[in-house]
């Protein structure tokens, strides 16, 4: 297998610089071995698309499922990834976060503190307070 960074992911779903676009996908398209794509690259990934992009949820969950279903792409915690994109489409909710929330459920985690108001508002997530 060859893992990817995320500046490679972020050149196929963006192809902001066209060259570098042409380069992944030609990679991608053509790898004699598996592309290996971590779930931290995911999650960088779907943050970049999400803050720097201005990608909104459903293209994000969209993403998601092409990551998970590419024939010549293997994704670390697939499963997690797809409960993630499943429950962003039917709950709502932040894809990354809902993904942190089934990385952390998957490990025995009753919840997942956080301060963000947002995502506490997810199923997982507990509002930590002051």
């Amino acid at each position: 297998m060859i893992g990817v960074d995320t500046n490679i992911l972020v050149r196929l779903f963006t192809g902001d610089d066209e060259v570098q676009a042409a380069a992944a996908a030609r990679f991608v398209d053509k790898a004699e071995e598996p592309v290996f794509v971590n779930v931290i690259v995911v999650l960088e990934t779907l943050w970049t698309l999400k803050r720097a992009c201005r990608f909104d949820e459903d293209r994000l969950v969209m993403i998601l499922r092409k990551l998970t279903e590419h024939p010549a792409i293997t994704c670390s915690h697939k499963d997690l990834m797809r409960d993630a994109a499943h429950r962003t489409k039917e709950e709502g909710g932040d894809v990354a976060d809902n993904l942190i929330a089934s990385m952390n459920r998957s490990a025995g985690c009753s919840t997942t503190c956080t301060f963000d108001r947002e995502a506490a508002l997810s199923d997982g997530f507990t509002l930590l307070t002051i």
